[in-house]
C-alpha cells in the first residue's frame, strides 16, 4: 500500500472516530499463529453490515499522527449481520501493537502483542 493510500486511510478513521457513536462495535477477538505467522481479528460492526471495514495496525509506540506509525493497513470485509473474521499476515517487531477498525461511522481499538 503506496503512503498516500495510508494517510487517506488514517484519514478516514479519524473521521470515523470523531463521527463514532456508542453502537456496540468491537474487537472481539485477535488471535497470532506464529507457526504460519497469520493474525485473526474477529468482531462487530453491528450498524455497517455488507461493508468493507478499514483495519490499521499501528506499531508498538506510535500514534496515527506518526509518519511511520503504521505496522499494516488493509479493507476486511463485513458480512450482512455486522460480523468480521480475517486473517492477513505482516511482519513486524516484537511488541504491543494496536489495532483498529473502522466502518458505518463507528471505530473501535485493541492492543495485541507480537
Amino acid at each position: 500500500m503506496t503512503m498516500k493510500k495510508k494517510r487517506v486511510l488514517a484519514a478516514a478513521i479519524t473521521v470515523f472516530s470523531l463521527l463514532a457513536q456508542s453502537a456496540g462495535a468491537e474487537i472481539s477477538k485477535i488471535s497470532y499463529d506464529d507457526q504460519n505467522g497469520e493474525w485473526r481479528i474477529l468482531g462487530s460492526f453491528p450498524n455497517a453490515g455488507k461493508r468493507k471495514a478499514a483495519l490499521e495496525i499501528l506499531k508498538p509506540g506510535k500514534t496515527v499522527n506518526d509518519p511511520d506509525a503504521y505496522a499494516y493497513a488493509a479493507e476486511i470485509p463485513v458480512n450482512a449481520y455486522g460480523a468480521f473474521d480475517a486473517n492477513f499476515h505482516f511482519n513486524g517487531e516484537s511488541g504491543e501493537y494496536l489495532f483498529r477498525l473502522g466502518a458505518g461511522g463507528e471505530v473501535c481499538q485493541r492492543g495485541g502483542d507480537f
